[in-house]
């Protein structure tokens, strides 16, 4: 994930397959994405969703502190 993300080629799908083969890594993705810092009134509910809402940087710094 950690290389993945850090590449400028990554595609969302792509990066999201492979986050959801990690269900701790996944349930804290949702957490952040839906978590107060980025204030939004819409659920975020799925991987790909979590991942656009903040970004290929901040899934890697997260996969980084699981790895």
């Amino acid at each position: 994930v950690i290389t993945l993300a850090s590449s400028p080629d990554v595609t969302i799908s792509h990066l999201a397959q492979l986050i959801t083969k990690d269900q701790v890594l996944t349930t804290r993705l949702l957490s952040l994405a839906n978590s107060a810092y980025y204030m939004s009134s819409i659920d975020v509910t799925t991987v790909p969703e979590a991942i656009m809402r903040m970004g290929a940087g901040a899934v890697r710094n997260l996969a980084v502190t699981f790895a």
